[in-house]
């Protein structure tokens, strides 16, 4: 019997084989040598919608109808204020929840002043703080996840092109997604901000950087991995 179409067989699948392992091989090892970097940061549910009311004039505080954490409805009167003989009522201009009391009864009052703060908690936002080497890394329609989960819970639509001259940060605004989970307003979450996917010598586990401390650096950590560059001689 011949065996030469047999072994000419064998020998293109053994090359065929090669070939596709090799492609493989090379394909993993360049996806192994990349990562996108993950920014920890702190982020602070906050209500779109709030309103304040201000005393117009002097005056002495008569009566307040709402308590804390009250709901309102729009056009109800929310204080009343003595002024000289007459009583000036202060109805609300947004439905929402008494968020902040900021006077008592029978307290004198002066024009400027605030008196009622009113939330609506229907439509919320995040409010993360950047330094202002970290807002470098940061830009519109990047990705913000949650820390704990690893799901995507909104995008950046807004950087604040300013250092915040009392607390030396920039300020970026997050559209929100629940994902079936509501935010309650002032919670602190825990995020990450998806940056660009950089090049690595090296990505291995977090767990296994203790076996990486001679020939590398670390370049970034990026959740439970990092990113390792090789040290200058």
């Amino acid at each position: 019997m011949n065996q030469q179409p047999y072994r000419s067989f064998k020998s293109i699948f053994l090359l065929v084989s090669f070939f596709f392992i090799t492609i493989l091989f090379f394909s993993n090892k360049g996806k192994a040598d990349s990562l996108r970097e993950l920014i920890p940061s702190y982020g602070v549910i906050k209500p779109k919608f709030v309103s304040t009311q201000v005393a117009i004039g002097n005056g002495i505080v008569h009566k307040i109808k709402y308590k804390l954490g009250d709901k309102a409805r729009r056009g109800k009167i929310l204080i009343s204020i003595i002024e000289r003989e007459t009583i000036r009522n202060y109805r609300n201009t947004l439905k929402g929840t008494v968020a902040k009391i900021h006077v008592t009864p029978g307290a004198a009052i002066s024009a400027g002043m605030p008196l009622i703060t009113i939330v609506n908690s229907d439509k919320k936002y995040m409010e993360i703080a950047f330094s202002p080497d970290e807002s470098n890394k940061v830009a519109k329609g990047l990705s913000v996840l949650s820390q704990t989960k690893k799901v995507k819970i909104g995008t950046i639509n807004r950087l604040s092109p300013i250092v915040d001259p009392d607390t030396g940060t920039v300020l970026s605004f997050v559209d929100l997604k629940s994902y079936g989970r509501p935010y309650r307003i002032g919670e602190v979450l825990p995020i990450f901000i998806e940056g660009k996917v950089k090049k690595c010598q090296k990505v291995i586990p977090l767990k296994d950087l203790g076996l990486y401390t001679s020939g590398h650096k670390v370049n970034f950590i990026a959740g439970d991995k990092v990113c390792l560059e090789g040290k200058e001689p």
